[in-house]
């Protein structure tokens, strides 16, 4: 399976709590298909370079994200509709690594990788507990 990286710009206006839960879907889709999230950054809300409209609305500002993932190109295709989908999301873009799987990800064998994965992916559903959503 190919190493992908996810950059996604959201609505500026969107709580902390609603990008957590969209990480956490897109996640959840991953390893639900038997891919490995390995790592979420969220860089915060930034000054786009230029006006965009989206979804019938101009943004000149947004949150961005980035989601580094091992998954099949059919887990991929779900995650990308579900992402044409979802009306927090303006724009994103995936890009497949040349050359790279799971190895690349550094010397953790896979075992641990995927372990490290869903440990994480419990924190996250534990903290989306916490914020009181369900």
């Amino acid at each position: 399976m190919p190493l992908y990286n996810i950059t996604a710009i959201a609505r500026a206006g969107s709580p902390q709590a609603e990008v957590h839960g969209l990480l956490t879907k897109m996640s959840k889709i991953v390893i639900d298909r038997g891919g490995v999230v390995a790592g979420i950054s969220n860089w915060g809300v930034q000054d786009l370079a230029y006006r965009m409209k989206a979804r019938q609305e101009y943004h000149t500002r947004g949150r961005f994200m980035q989601v580094k993932l091992v998954t099949s190109p059919d887990a991929l295709k779900e995650l990308e509709r579900n992402m044409k989908l979802d009306e927090r999301l303006l724009r994103w873009m995936i890009i497949k690594e040349k050359n790279t799987s799971i190895a690349a990800l550094g010397s953790v064998e896979p075992g641990k990788l995927a372990e490290s994965a869903n440990r994480m992916f419990a924190s996250l559903t534990e903290d989306e507990s916490a914020l009181g959503q369900p």
